[in-house]
C-alpha cells in the first residue's frame, strides 16, 4: 500500500497552544517517558532546539519524516 504524506512547515498561531502541540510531538519521538525531572529537562531542551531552528526548521520536518516512515 502507498501512502501519500504530505507536512504543514509551520503550525502557527504561536501561543500556549502552540506550545503544548509542539511539546506533544516532540514527546512521541522520545523513546524514554519516564515523566521525571530529568525528562522533562530532555523535552524543554528539544523543544528550545524546536525553536531556536526558526520557522522551517530542518530538524522539525525530520522528525515528520521518521514518523512517516514509521507509517
Amino acid at each position: 500500500m502507498n501512502v501519500d504524506y504530505h507536512v504543514h512547515l509551520e503550525e502557527g498561531p504561536y501561543s500556549a497552544n502552540w506550545v503544548g502541540r509542539t511539546a506533544s510531538a516532540l514527546e512521541f519521538f522520545m523513546e524514554d517517558k519516564a515523566y521525571t525531572y530529568g525528562w522533562m529537562e530532555s523535552l524543554m531542551s528539544r523543544l528550545d532546539e524546536r525553536l531556536a531552528e526558526g520557522e522551517y526548521s530542518e530538524y522539525w520536518l525530520d522528525l515528520y519524516l521518521e514518523r512517516a516512515k514509521l507509517g
